[in-house]
């Protein structure tokens, strides 16, 4: 993955251009709460056909307005992608081992 990826925020908004503008049900301008919104329906409500499934391979052209940024409308592309984020194990090193244990005891003996 680029170093230079940003993830968006659920109020930034994009605006999708050229021939994108179809593939979504909420218009060619919308924040990304919606599209996640739309996503989902579309996932839940309908088998997906090969056509359809492109939307994952590619990456869509658009536009985007970051709620946090100055910056205006910065060109780019979106795509969708699945990220693991693994739970934090916590750590044991509180807790002794038998082997602590035991290597104790042969000191204090």
């Amino acid at each position: 993955m680029s170093k230079d990826l940003e993830i968006l925020n659920n109020n930034d908004v994009i605006s999708v251009v050229g021939i994108n503008k179809a593939k979504f049900n909420s218009g060619n301008t919308f924040k990304i709460q919606q599209i996640l919104e739309e996503f989902r329906e579309y996932a839940d409500n309908s088998s997906l056909n090969d056509s359809e499934l492109k939307i994952f391979d590619n990456s869509i052209e658009c536009e985007v307005l970051r709620q946090d940024g100055d910056k205006g409308w910065r060109k780019g592309k979106i795509k969708f992608v699945v990220q693991f984020e693994p739970d934090v194990v916590e750590s044991n090193k509180n807790t002794n081992t038998l082997d602590d244990i035991r290597e104790q005891i042969d000191t204090v003996n």
